[in-house]
């Protein structure tokens, strides 16, 4: 029966896996693809490259903070600043532009066969690309309106607009965690997730039969050693029980005739009562503990 489910699991899992790396290979072939994408759809890599070349600029420029005193442009340059120019540099175009690619291609990779029956996979990318947008779009008219605002350009972006600096300061942690859950959410929901979680039921189940095939086991052997230890106790017992019951007489004739002291019937030990116990045998026996008095009179007790 074991050998069975084993087989049985062992071809799930072949199975499993070659439809996994049939997959895999399908999804680097379509990753490997840009070149031919961006030579069909150039305006959609085109408007990325430039949406998220102007927010990696208004990363650095908040993370600088430059501005003019008297007339003269200050650029922060400490360490502080630095690094927050670099998180901000990488953080914008990820959370914006990359996102909106990495979603598109998700939308495009998305599971389409019998292992799931709804379209969860197709709702979260889809989800995720519009919010991806809407991220990309508002990032990028913050970061034109702090440049233009730090640049003096223009009259009428002399101050940065509060809704712009309440976005900057906001948006990189929430689109951080929305993108990981949603993605999290992706992957759980994907065939790839469901056979791994079939399989590991699998194991779990023959890992718990094989358990209670061994305490199964080890129950019917301690059993058959109880049962064979009785039976040697008693076997045992009915065989020593008569030189015990000489001893016994032996004692009761001593107590009750004084000087008579016959000979003891012999037995299997030199020490009165059982021999000592065999191997295996629970100890226990009575000894009747008798020591013959040389003098002829009534028997003592031994004393130990």
């Amino acid at each position: 029966m074991m050998n069975q489910q084993f087989a049985g699991s062992n071809n799930d899992f072949r199975s499993f896996r070659s439809n996994l790396d049939r997959r895999r290979a399908e999804q680097r072939a379509f990753r490997g693809n840009y070149k031919s994408d961006f030579v069909r759809y150039p305006l959609f890599y085109i408007g990325l490259l430039i949406s998220g070349g102007l927010s990696a600029m208004s990363g650095i420029f908040i993370g600088l903070a430059p501005h003019y005193v008297d007339g003269v442009l200050v650029i922060n340059f400490d360490f502080v600043n630095v690094m927050f120019a670099l998180l901000y540099a990488v953080t914008f175009p990820l959370l914006g532009e990359y996102a909106i690619a990495e979603w598109h291609t998700k939308y495009a990779l998305r599971d389409m066969d019998e292992v799931l029956d709804d379209n969860r996979q197709a709702i979260i990318a889809l989800v995720m690309l519009f919010i991806s947008v809407v991220f990309t779009l508002v990032t990028s008219l913050a970061a034109s309106v702090i440049l233009i605002s730090l640049l003096g350009s223009f009259d009428v972006f002399r101050h940065i607009p509060a809704w712009a600096q309440t976005w900057t300061a906001t948006v990189i942690p929430i689109g951080a965690v929305l993108h990981a859950v949603a993605t999290m959410a992706y992957k759980h929901n994907s065939s790839e997730e469901e056979n791994l979680r079939f399989l590991r039921l699998q194991r779990m189940n023959a890992e718990m039969q094989a358990r209670l095939t061994i305490e199964e086991a080890m129950m019917q052997a301690w059993i058959t050693v109880n049962l064979h230890r009785a039976e040697q106790f008693a076997k045992m017992a009915m065989q020593q029980a008569p030189h015990f019951g000489s001893n016994l007489a032996l004692r009761d004739m001593q107590r009750h005739f004084g000087g008579a002291n016959p000979a003891p019937r012999p037995i299997a030990s030199d020490t009165v009562g059982f021999p000592p116990p065999h191997p295996g045998m629970p100890a226990g026996m009575p000894d009747p503990g008798l020591q013959p008095n040389p003098t002829g009179g009534p028997e003592r007790e031994r004393k130990d």
